[in-house]
């Protein structure tokens, strides 16, 4: 099962709340309380980037871009290890609280 943090995410995620769609993307691409999921983390990161979520439409931004070069470049190697990180922008890493209770977003480079 997934720590309260994570599942009362996706819970508040479902309702439409564009900023745990982030959060939750965030931790299914990162498998912080969940299995790495990126294909379902892409689903949420879109949700919440519909929803005009800032860090989200950045982020989607940046997965459009490394994608045309990636496919321009014709190396698709590395594009989901740079996708939360690289250039000089920093990562954001979810951090979930001892208790398991919640959790918030750093960025750390």
């Amino acid at each position: 099962g997934m720590p309260y943090g994570v599942s009362l995410m996706r819970e508040v995620a479902e309702e439409g709340n564009a900023d745990a769609q982030y959060l939750l993307a965030i931790c299914l691409y990162q498998g912080v309380g969940v299995m790495t999921d990126e294909k379902e983390g892409t689903k949420w990161l879109k949700r919440a980037a519909k929803q005009g979520q800032r860090d989200a439409k950045k982020l989607v931004f940046k997965q459009r871009k490394q994608l045309a070069k990636a496919i321009l470049g014709g190396v698709i190697d590395g594009f989901f290890a740079g996708l939360l990180g690289g250039d000089d922008s920093p990562m954001p890493v979810v951090v979930v609280s001892s208790d398991g209770r919640y959790a918030t977003l750093e960025y750390r480079y």
